[in-house]
């Protein structure tokens, strides 16, 4: 059986959690569920919601500096970052999948 979580369930499964890891503002959770209820490739995170799983994949940053900071690299434009991984742009940040 597969129950669709509202962007409030979600949100609040990350803000109930109790561990230190969940590295990600309200506004970059907005964005992930946006991210994974937008696209098919991404049912199966839907179906099997996994807090540690999300976490274990996706890293929240302020800027391209930072992504490129993090991991030795130059990418000069975010869309270079984008032949890499997955990337969720928004209003204060980058969302990108680990990589």
């Amino acid at each position: 059986m597969f129950l669709k979580l509202s962007e409030n369930q979600f949100m609040d499964a990350f803000n109930r959690s109790s561990s230190q890891c969940w590295n990600f503002s309200d506004i970059g959770l907005c964005a992930l569920y946006e991210y994974f209820d937008e696209y098919p490739k991404c049912a199966e995170a839907q179906a099997n919601f996994d807090i540690w799983q999300i976490c274990n994949h996706y890293k929240e940053y302020k800027t391209l500096a930072d992504i490129q900071a993090a991991y030795n690299s130059d990418f000069k434009t975010v869309d270079d970052l984008r032949d890499y991984t997955s990337v969720i742009e928004f209003e204060d940040g980058i969302i990108i999948q680990n990589f």
